[in-house]
Parts: structure tokens; sequence; C-alpha cells
């Protein structure tokens, strides 16, 4: 009798089906462990768990998913944004971080800008002078075709008769109002020979 109460104490169970579902738990089962490292490979440390492997696949990834918010924020990021609190921190070299601005990094970045003014200063003075250059030997080519000559083209004939019915558009074979301007005079054979080409290239 006392072996019947005791094993209906610990087969009692509850729902639809008392007596079936406490006898388990007093069961003695073989513990399933997940299996150390194997001797040979000791060296390489201790062999990795599932929890540890939960843990590193979530810090993997939360490092994912922002570094995924920050190319999205890179990307979707206002060149013109102004925030006042830009100019109370600075970027610290040794951490990449942002610091608070203090007395002497502002001083030393004011030296420095003034320093990046007067380097650019003198470099668009110095581009300055060399465009003011340059438009002047332009402007002095192009003016200059206009311009009445400024040396002489000597003839040399035979005798008096030659000098006194010289044409001077029939010797260099242009018109009386090219001669006015040597620089721009063209010899009217080579027109002659350079128009058929020009109109068979056009046609």
């Amino acid at each position: 009798n006392s072996f019947c109460t005791l094993l209906a104490a610990m087969t009692k169970g509850r729902g639809k089906n008392p007596g079936a579902g406490g006898l388990d738990k007093h069961i003695k089962r073989e513990a399933h462990k997940e299996r150390s490292q194997l001797p040979g490979r000791e060296r390489l440390g201790a062999l990795e768990k599932h929890k540890d492997y939960v843990k590193r696949a979530k810090r993997r990834h939360e490092k994912v998913a922002k570094l995924r918010q920050l190319k999205r924020a890179a990307a979707h990021r206002n060149p013109d944004e102004f925030n006042i609190k830009m100019t109370e921190r600075i970027v610290d070299p040794s951490t990449g971080k942002m610091k608070k601005r203090g007395k002497k990094d502002a001083e030393a970045e004011r030296a420095k800008e003034l320093a990046e003014n007067r380097k650019s200063q003198k470099y668009l003075a110095h581009k300055e002078a060399s465009d003011h250059q340059r438009i002047q030997a332009i402007f002095d080519d192009v003016v200059g075709l206009d311009a009445p000559p400024r040396n002489t083209h000597t003839v040399f004939v035979d005798d008096d008769d030659d000098v006194a019915t010289f044409d001077a558009a029939k010797h260099f074979n242009t018109t009386k109002e090219m001669l006015a301007t040597p620089a721009t005079r063209v010899n009217l054979a080579k027109v002659a020979r350079v128009a058929p080409a020009a109109a068979f290239d056009e046609a």
C-alpha cells in the first residue's frame, strides 16, 4: 500500500490525464555536454561553445547595423548643414573622436587659418600677375594685326623707270586694301588654289 501511495504521488500530474506527467523527471538521463577542445588543438585555445557564438554573432550584427546606419547617414548628408555645436568641438587626432574645443586649440586653429589665408593671398596675387601678363600678350598680338606696320619692306628694281611704274599690289599679288596691313596680307594665287578645294569639301 505504501509503495502504491508513493508511486501515485510520484506520477500525479495535471490536466485531463493525471498521473502521466510527473514520472519522467525522476528517470535518470545522460547529460548532453558540449565537447571540449581536442588534445591536438589545445594550442588554439578553448573551443567556442554555442553561447559564445551567440554573443559574438550578436556583437557582429550590431556592428554591421551601426555601419549601415552611418553609411546611410553619410549618403544623405547635407553639405550645407550647420550646427552651433560644430564651433564648440574639434576632432582629436589621437583618438579620432570629437572633443571640446579648448582655448589653446582655438588659438592654434586660428593661427593655422591665418597662415593658410596668407598663402592663398600670395598664390592669388601670383596668378593675377601671371594672367595679366598673358592677357596683355594676347591683346598685343590681336591688336597688332590691324595696327600700321612698324618696319618697312624694301623692294629693289633695275632702273628709275621701274620705280615710276612700280605697282606694289601687283608685285605682292594682293589687293590695295591689304597693303596697309602686312600681317593679314594674303597672296591671291594661294587663295585661288584654296577656294576650289573648300568648295569641293562643302559639296
